[in-house]
């Protein structure tokens, strides 16, 4: 992380409402060139459009600590979650260390067959018997004494 501030000669953060220096600056510094973008595409106030990049350009301890604040957010909101990550491609260059580790009390959602019980060695009390080898959980507003044949029929 660094600790010291940016190179000589750099504006200061608060310049990304000044067009004709973010014009300059964005070819070679990375948040005057998404300054730069974002008033390419959208138009008004750009405290409006793009309130974080504006809050950002707001503090005063200058580049070092907006730094440091920009990887601990990419860490927090893009390294951190597993949604994005899974996708990221692993290898020598970027490595995966960590052992993935799923709570046991969270495993019911990761089965793919969740309405599929194992036939258990007692008969059960909705009429299947114990030879069948996939049953069905009844859904819980059938009735018992209707049966399936004479039942009636709601469609």
């Amino acid at each position: 992380m660094p600790e010291e501030g940016s190179y000589p000669d750099t504006p200061s953060p608060t310049s990304i409402s000044k067009k004709p220096i973010v014009d300059i600056e964005r070819e070679r510094n990375m948040f005057f060139s998404a300054v730069g973008f974002i008033n390419d595409v959208k138009t008004g106030p750009f405290w409006e459009h793009s309130p974080m990049l504006f809050d950002i350009s707001g503090i005063r301890a200058g580049w070092g600590k907006i730094n440091k604040g920009m990887i601990k957010m990419y860490n927090a909101e893009v390294l951190s979650k597993f949604p994005v990550i899974q996708h990221f491609p692993f290898g020598s260059l970027f490595r995966w260390d960590q052992e993935l580790q799923i709570e046991a009390t969270n495993t019911r959602s990761y089965r793919p067959n969740i309405f599929r019980m194992e036939a258990s060695k007692e008969p059960r009390a909705h009429g299947l018997s114990q030879t069948d080898k996939q049953t069905n959980v009844a859904a819980t507003w059938v009735s018992p004494a209707v049966s399936r044949a004479g039942g009636r029929q709601n469609y």
